[in-house]
């Protein structure tokens, strides 16, 4: 039984009438419940402060307005104003989140001291140095990784595929790297490259160098001539997958036309590769409108720093390299104060209809996520790592 939208109005009416102030400030954040079963709940709800009860009987009073939670999702043993929001973000985000296979996130609910404090920390001039986020007071949405970092690979679907249907699997690949930009990182072999060509010297270059242009700069880095040659580029590029991963080595010519892909969803060789087909398709085609209604998940623009956990690590092959590699990316950029460990931070507008197009963009967003952990699903394969 559902509890009626007069009774919700009570709860979020008499909450509001107590105010006042904290005596501490605190980053306490309320969370929202785990979008699918293998996401623990993150965070907790905050304490019942009166200050704390009042901002979240007005959100929840500029959710409804703006028809975000809808009242009928909301269970009648939802007694408090808490409650009401729980039940109905939780309701609203279900309906917008598939039950992500590969892609791990965390979404919270931050209340305006939190939302305050975090950016002004993460804004620190002596740590981040300028930053031009601005601080509103309003409530904000944080979107998080979860462990991430066990990898999935790609090496067999990736060879089966381009077996039977050349381009499919760069295009896959390619789309992925796309969606990433719109959604949540993705950790893939092209992180790889950018710090073995560090090692190379050879940082930024479009055109990567041949063995004898960088086996004396592999000695003079290492002291060693075994591992000098394991770090060749002739032996390095064909673990990362080479131009079926490296999305970047793929000339604009030599890719897949829509024609070609519409082909292969259409008739292609077997059931597998117009599965994956049809599922570009439709990852590109949300892509096309997230991006027609500059639709994105909260990302770190305005401050400085660059997300460093992953969605999910999508990698040709398990090799140790290819993780220390990662390692030190991560390191670092926290050491240096260039990451952070979430994906992005928004403020939430205070009024209905502003509020109201957010998540429609937010929901469009959600669509790409949705479709590239679908896609990701089905050319990739868990590889779990050991502590």
């Amino acid at each position: 039984m559902h509890t009626n939208i007069t009774e919700i109005n009570a709860v979020v009416a008499s909450s509001a009438n107590f105010v006042q102030p904290l005596s501490i400030p605190s980053l306490q954040s309320f969370a929202i419940p785990t979008l699918h079963a293998c996401i623990p709940r993150a965070g907790f709800l905050p304490p019942q402060d009166s200050t704390i009860t009042k901002e979240c009987a007005d959100l929840a009073r500029l959710l409804i307005a703006a028809g975000i939670i809808d009242t009928a999702s909301i269970p009648e043993h939802a007694t408090t104003v808490h409650e009401v929001l729980e039940f109905g973000l939780m309701s609203w985000f279900n309906a917008n989140v598939g039950n992500l296979k590969a892609l791990e996130v965390r979404v919270e609910i931050l209340r305006p001291r939190s939302m305050q404090a975090l950016i002004e920390n993460a804004t620190d001039d002596d740590y981040y140095g300028e930053f031009d986020r601005e601080v509103t007071g309003a409530f904000g949405i944080q979107f998080n990784g979860d462990s991430g970092w066990n990898p999935y690979t790609v090496s067999e679907a990736a060879m089966s595929t381009e077996l039977v249907a050349p381009g499919l699997f760069k295009a896959a690949m390619a789309a992925i790297k796309d969606a990433a930009s719109i959604s949540v990182p993705i950790r893939t072999a092209e992180f790889a490259l950018g710090d073995f060509q560090g090692q190379w010297e050879n940082w930024g270059e479009v055109k990567l160098p041949c063995d004898d242009e960088v086996l004396e700069t592999l000695r003079d880095r290492f002291e060693d001539e075994a591992t000098a040659q394991e770090y060749l580029p002739s032996v390095l590029l064909p673990i990362l997958g080479g131009d079926l991963c490296l999305t970047s080595l793929v000339p604009k010519k030599d890719r897949l036309t829509l024609k070609q892909l519409t082909g292969y969803a259409k008739s292609g060789a077997d059931l597998d590769v117009r599965a994956i087909a049809s599922q570009v398709l439709n990852l590109r085609h949300a892509i096309k409108v997230a991006n027609r209604e500059q639709a994105r998940l909260p990302n770190l623009e305005g401050l400085n720093v660059n997300p460093i956990e992953p969605g999910c690590s999508l990698i040709y092959q398990f090799d140790q390299r290819v993780f220390a590699a990662f390692d030190d990316h991560y390191k670092s950029s926290m050491s240096d104060g260039t990451a952070d460990e979430m994906f992005g931070l928004d403020d939430l507008p205070n009024d209905p209809l502003e509020l109201k197009s957010y998540f429609e963009r937010l929901s469009l967003a959600l669509a790409v996520l949705n479709e590239m952990d679908i896609l990701i699903s089905m050319i990739a394969k868990p590889h779990y790592m050991q502590d």
